[in-house]
C-alpha cells in the first residue's frame, strides 16, 4: 500500500471507529457458508456508470484532505434533501453527490471500513433518483467486496422489488436473515420484509363494522381539489417532502389529497406501501373522516399481516378512530386482536408457495 492510500485511511478510520469496531466484530461470527443469490442477467448487463455520469464535472482535488471531500460530499447530501423538502427536484445535485462519493470509494478502497459505509449513500441516492437498475448494481459490486454489508444486502432486495423482482428480492431477504444473524436490526428488517413479500399471514380474524361499503369509495370533495405535486424520481424524496409539508399545513384535505397523489404516483415496495396507507389514513383523520380513516389503515393488518409492528400500530390507530365515532365495542374487539398480531407467527399459504418468479424489470 502506497503512502498516499496509508493517509487516506488512517484519516478516515479516525473518524469511523465505531464502523471499524462493528465491522471487525460481526464479520467473524458470520456464517461463511451462506452463498450470495446469483444476480440475474439483466444485472450483469447494467453499466458501472450511468449515462448521465461524462455529464457532470469530477471533484478530485488531489491538494484536498480526503475527510475535507467526504464531508463536502455529506454536506452535498444535506442540501439535496433541503431541496426535496423545499419540492424542488434535486436531480442534478444527486448526480454530482453520487459521483463525488464513488471517486472517493474508488480512490480510498472499496474493502475499507469507511467505503462500506459511503456506499451505502450511494445505494441510497440512485434509489432516490428512481433509478433502481443503479441501485442493484452498486449493492450487487458491494456486496462481492463484502458479503455481509447490511446495506447492501437490503439495498439490493429492495431494488428487485421496485423493479418487480418479487422472487429475486425474497431470495435476497432470506439470504441477509442467514448471513447478518448477528445484527439485529439487519436481521429482522429482512425476515419482516421477506414475510411479507411471502405473502404470510397470521390467523388473527378482523371483522368489518356494518357501514364498510359505505365508505369505500374516496369522497366526493377529493376530486374537486388542485394540487401541486413535485416532479420528484422516487417515493422516498415524496415522504421526505410530504413530511415537511405536513408539519406547515393548514388544510387538512390538501394534505389527504396529496398523500393519495403520491403514494400512487411511483413504484412502491411493500413497506412503502405501508407507509403510504398510513399516511392516507392519517390525513383523512385529521379532516375528521373517521371512517375513511379506519377502512385505509384496515389495510395494513388485513394484506400485511406479517409485519407485526406496522400491524399493531395500525390496530391502535383504528382502535382510537373506532372512539372518536363513538363504537366503543369495536375498539375494544380491535384492541382485544392485539396480542394475536404481535405473538402468533405468520404462515405461507400453500398456493403462495408455488409462486413463479416475478417479472423481469421493463
Amino acid at each position: 500500500m502506497n503512502n498516499v492510500r496509508k493517509r487516506i485511511l488512517a484519516s478516515l478510520l479516525a473518524a469511523f471507529p465505531l464502523i471499524l469496531l462493528v465491522e471487525s466484530g460481526c464479520q467473524n461470527q458470520q456464517d461463511a457458508s451462506v452463498i450470495i443469490p446469483k444476480p440475474p442477467q439483466w444485472l450483469t448487463d447494467v453499466p458501472s456508470t450511468p449515462d448521465w455520469w461524462p455529464s457532470i464535472p469530477a471533484n478530485t482535488n488531489g491538494t484536498a484532505d480526503l475527510l475535507e471531500r467526504r464531508g463536502r460530499a455529506i454536506e452535498l447530501e444535506a442540501h439535496v434533501r433541503d431541496l426535496v423538502r423545499k419540492g424542488t427536484n434535486p436531480t442534478r445535485d444527486r448526480q454530482k453527490f453520487i459521483k463525488d462519493l464513488t471517486l472517493l470509494v474508488e480512490e480510498i478502497g472499496p474493502q475499507s471500513p469507511p467505503a462500506k459505509y459511503l456506499g451505502g449513500y450511494i445505494i441510497d441516492a440512485y434509489s432516490s433518483l428512481g433509478d433502481f437498475r443503479m441501485a442493484a448494481k452498486q449493492a450487487e459490486s458491494q456486496l462481492l467486496h463484502d458479503p455481509h454489508n447490511c446495506a447492501a444486502a437490503l439495498g439490493l432486495a429492495d431494488a428487485y422489488e421496485h423493479l418487480g423482482e418479487r422472487q429475486r428480492a425474497i431470495e435476497m431477504y432470506d439470504y441477509s436473515v442467514k448471513a447478518l444473524k448477528e445484527e439485529p436490526f439487519c436481521r429482522d428488517t429482512a425476515r419482516r420484509r421477506g414475510d411479507i413479500l411471502k405473502r404470510k399471514t397470521r390467523p388473527c380474524q378482523l371483522k368489518k363494522p356494518d357501514w364498510w361499503d359505505q365508505f369505500r369509495n374516496q369522497p366526493d370533495w377529493l376530486a374537486t381539489l388542485s394540487v401541486t405535486v413535485p416532479q420528484f424520481g422516487s417515493y422516498r424524496d415524496a415522504q421526505e417532502y410530504l413530511e415537511a409539508v405536513l408539519r406547515k399545513s393548514r388544510d387538512a384535505r390538501v394534505d389527504a389529497k396529496l398523500c393519495i397523489v403520491l403514494s400512487e404516483s411511483f413504484p412502491l415496495s411493500a413497506s412503502e406501501t405501508i407507509h403510504g396507507r398510513f399516511e392516507v389514513a392519517q390525513a383523512y383523520s385529521r379532516v375528521g373522516d373517521h371512517h375513511r380513516a379506519i377502512t385505509s389503515a384496515w389495510r395494513i393488518p388485513e394484506e400485511y399481516s406479517a409485519d407485526d409492528y406496522h400491524s399493531t400500530a395500525a390496530l391502535k390507530f383504528i382502535a382510537d378512530e373506532f372512539e372518536k365515532l363513538g363504537e366503543r365495542t369495536h375498539a375494544q374487539q380491535i384492541r382485544d386482536l392485539l396480542p394475536c398480531f404481535a405473538s402468533a407467527a405468520p404462515k405461507e399459504a400453500e398456493r403462495n408457495s408455488r409462486d413463479g418468479a416475478a417479472s423481469s424489470p421493463q
